[in-house]
Formats: structure tokens, C-alpha cells, sequence
């Protein structure tokens, strides 16, 4: 009897440690890719850009963004290189979890940015930039829906 007790205990312990694995089922991460591409002429360049979404639960938890600038004057590349690393430096400071690299080859600008938006300051980013609050929940967490339609708005395709 007591080994029957016995056993029985620690199948009942085992199935509700298994249970309780089992209960709490992870979602799996999903990647969006929003791209756009625009030709300015006039201007003397082009601009690519893909944006890459990683979410989970509908919510941003990372974004890395890559813009490719082509132009045949250098002048165009180095303004582009300047502008992008004066914003970027000053997201890092203001927001953090900024990391990027810019590179110049052959008439190519590369400019490649990731955002952790699981440390990014998004309560500070929403003061200062009051129209992102359309982009995000009830707790100012940057949202997949948000992702898509912000980036749609900037002329991007998302898939």
C-alpha cells in the first residue's frame, strides 16, 4: 500500500510539473520586413531601405533597419553620413539601445541601425515625439500593428 502511495505521489507531482510546462506555451518570435525605395533625380541619388520587425505577442521588441544610399557624388554621401550620425548619436544619448554603422563604398552609403526597444526609453521618445503615441498600447509599448502602420507611412511595403 505504501509503495502504491508512494508511486502515486510522485506520478501526480510529475504530471503537474509537466502540466505547468506545458501551460505556459512561448510565442514565437515573428520577423515582419518592411521595404521602401525611392529614386530623387533631381537630387542626384537613390534611397533603399528595409526595415526588419522582431516581435512577439504583437509587441516590438527589436527593429534593424538598413538604408542603402547610391549616388555618384561623394558630396551627397558624406552630407547623408553626417546627418545620419548626428541623429543617431543623439538617439543614443537621448533614448539608448542605438547601435548603428555607416560606411561609404564605391558611391554606396550603408547605414545599418538596430533599436532594442526592450530597454529603448519609448516614455521619453513619446514625449518628445507626441505622434508615436498612435503606435503604441496603453503601456507605451510599441506595438507590431504600430510598427507596420508607421513604417506604411513613410511609403514602405510590409510583408
Amino acid at each position: 500500500m505504501k509503495k502504491i502511495l508512494g508511486l502515486s505521489l510522485i506520478l501526480v507531482i510529475s504530471l503537474t510539473l509537466y502540466g505547468c510546462g506545458c501551460s505556459k506555451k512561448k510565442e514565437k518570435e515573428i520577423i515582419t520586413t518592411c521595404s521602401s525605395k525611392s529614386i530623387q533625380k533631381a537630387s542626384g541619388y537613390e534611397i533603399e531601405t528595409t526595415h526588419k520587425i522582431y516581435s512577439k505577442e504583437n509587441i516590438v521588441n527589436k527593429v534593424e533597419f538598413k538604408t542603402i544610399i547610391t549616388s555618384k557624388k561623394e558630396k551627397i554621401l558624406k552630407n547623408f553620413e553626417s546627418d545620419f550620425k548626428k541623429q543617431y548619436e543623439r538617439n543614443k544619448k537621448t533614448y539608448g539601445e542605438y547601435d548603428y554603422t555607416i560606411d561609404i563604398k564605391e558611391g554606396k552609403l550603408e547605414s545599418i541601425v538596430t533599436i532594442d526597444y526592450s530597454k529603448y526609453d519609448m516614455k521619453k521618445f513619446i514625449k518628445d515625439n507626441v505622434a508615436m503615441k498612435e503606435y503604441v498600447n496603453d503601456e507605451n509599448k510599441y506595438t507590431l500593428e504600430g510598427a507596420k502602420k508607421y513604417y506604411k507611412t513613410t511609403g514602405a511595403t510590409c510583408k
